[in-house]
């Protein structure tokens, strides 16, 4: 079973947080479902949860949490294949990404960066 987390009121300093602020770029927070497969008791505020699945209905798109082979767990995108959310940044894709506000950086196991719009 999952859990629907509370990804507009999630506490600034945690993980839910941070991936609210990139989820913003696509879509309002009010469209979108972050999952989690932790048990309910483990949600409280204070509490580590893992962040399972993120769906975003009106936009066709959703990302599934995976284990990589280097041991981090990143969300990869159910419908561009093996690309996943990246938390790769430089002044560079800044730059890049300050003019596409809409807009957020998916990665390839072997580096290569796509920008979703």
């Amino acid at each position: 079973a999952m859990t629907l987390l509370n990804v507009a009121g999630a506490r600034e300093g945690t993980k839910l947080f941070e991936l609210a602020g990139m989820l913003v770029r696509l879509e309002s927070l009010s469209h979108v479902l972050v999952w989690t497969r932790s048990k309910p008791e483990a949600c409280g505020p204070n509490r580590h949860v893992t962040i399972d699945l993120i769906e975003i209905p009106r936009l066709q798109l959703s990302f599934f949490s995976k284990d990589c082979a280097d041991g981090t767990v990143r969300l990869f995108s159910s419908s561009a294949a093996g690309l996943f959310i990246s938390p790769r940044r430089s002044p560079a894709l800044d730059t890049l990404l300050r003019g596409l506000p809409h807009a957020i950086l998916l990665e390839s196991l072997d580096g290569e960066a796509s920008v979703l719009t």
